[in-house]
């Protein structure tokens, strides 16, 4: 228990500093070219850059390999298409402000993700 405690909270640091990140590209690109569907697609290719790195190493300790990478990219596409229904929703479908429709997915994206990853990506070292 104690080191999927320890797991968690790295998973929750690397999140902060991936979602903080993300949410800044995707305001800007928002904010530059009006459209928060590619806003979220060029936020989330930075952050999924950033998030395997840090959290293949820190969060699961593991090494960075080619399965590793493609379950790791599989939860994450997961991840990414459950954010932007949300987000066409938000926008699209209730009509709320651009930004913050943007911003509406990170909260399914974020715990689908880390579920996945826990559970498949990284499941060597989650069973710890």
């Amino acid at each position: 228990m104690r080191v999927r405690s320890r797991r968690l909270t790295i998973f929750a640091l690397v999140g902060l500093l991936v979602t903080l990140v993300g949410a800044a590209i995707v305001v800007v690109v928002t904010a530059t070219i009006g459209n928060p569907i590619v806003a979220n697609a060029v936020g989330y290719a930075f952050g999924l850059l950033l998030s395997y790195a840090l959290n293949s190493r820190y969060t699961f300790g593991q090494s960075q390999t080619p399965r590793n990478a493609l379950r790791f990219i599989t939860c994450f596409a997961i991840a990414f298409a459950a954010n932007l229904i949300v987000v066409y929703l938000v926008v699209y479908q209730f009509s709320i402000q651009k930004i913050i429709g943007s911003l509406a997915g990170l909260p399914i994206y974020t715990i689908t993700f880390y579920f996945l990853c826990e559970k498949w990506a990284f499941v060597e070292r989650a069973r710890d």
